[in-house]
């Protein structure tokens, strides 16, 4: 990452003085990130936030789970847009430069100051590449295969093909993120090449729970060959082998706010959330947790 995008960011990121845990989410973006994480900084999947997930007596509730033996460390979101606390992501946040802003969350959207009111100009990158370009992984002497792999992560390279965003993947990918190897390779590929390769590894698959244990249609196998075969990080993805037991339920909300000018988040929130994102330009997404 280039180095002027590195100092303004919270620190805790290369902190190996304090022990830290990741908390994982239900897709390829988090289950790549934590082992990033895991081979990097140590730290190691604790806890686990699923969205609308089937419990008895909580369906459609999102839930978040913890292992028996979780640690009383920090919990670190990962791929999960927390309101407090320590976390990487890659969603807009914030109503406009006037709104709340969680100073521990380390997020290109943040970086680069990116809020509704200028949406169409986010980086629609995932955190995979945001964690490959922030800890300074291998770059140089990728095959295609392996960087197509990467960026079809949260379609990653999709903005590329339309006129208007185009010039909104080159400025993260390259003058943010410091990957212009990964620009030059969706330069030489088509969309239905990497739409190819999101179905080779299965990417859009998500990530659930049976009886506690963590599963997925993702082909985890193929992921870990290429990175073994086409790169040098030795990275390797593990699903958690412990079980998560229920820790807290939160309500899923979907608001639409197509002709609110609100320009804080408490102006549309009624109260303080666990998580929340504009996933689009006037649709937020939050979780409030449910008390007992």
């Amino acid at each position: 990452m280039k180095k002027n995008q590195t100092k303004n960011l919270p620190t805790w990121y290369k902190d190996k003085t304090n022990k830290y845990h990741t908390i994982l989410t239900d897709d390829i973006d988090s289950l790549l990130s934590c082992a990033i994480l895991k081979q990097l900084m140590g730290w190691n999947v604790e806890e686990i936030f699923l969205l609308k997930k089937k419990v008895k007596g909580h369906e459609g509730q999102d839930l978040k789970g913890k292992t028996k033996n979780a640690t009383q460390s920090e919990g670190i979101g990962v791929d999960l847009a927390l309101h407090k606390g320590k976390c990487f992501d890659n969603h807009i946040t914030r109503f406009s430069n006037i709104d709340y802003k969680n100073e521990e969350s380390i997020n290109p959207n943040l970086m680069e100051n990116i809020t509704r009111q200028n949406y169409t100009e986010k980086y629609a990158g995932s955190t995979v590449l945001l964690l490959w370009s922030l800890y300074g992984l291998q770059k140089e002497g990728l095959t295609d295969e392996a960087m197509m792999m990467l960026l079809g992560i949260d379609s990653a390279y999709l903005g590329y093909y339309s006129s208007r965003y185009k010039k909104h993947v080159k400025h993260y990918l390259v003058d943010v993120l410091d990957l212009p190897e990964f620009y030059n390779c969706i330069e030489r590929h088509s969309i239905e090449e990497f739409q190819n390769i999101k179905d080779k590894y299965k990417l859009k698959e998500k990530i659930t729970l049976k009886k506690g244990h963590v599963i997925t249609k993702i082909d985890i196998d193929a992921i870990n060959d290429t990175l073994l075969w086409d790169t040098d990080t030795n990275l390797q993805i593990e699903l958690p082998q412990n079980k998560f037991f229920p820790d807290k339920y939160f309500i899923d909300v979907v608001k639409d706010i197509y002709g609110k000018r609100a320009k804080r988040y408490d102006e549309i929130i009624p109260k303080e959330p666990y998580c929340y994102a504009l996933t689009k330009t006037n649709l937020l997404n939050y979780s409030i947790e449910v008390k007992e």
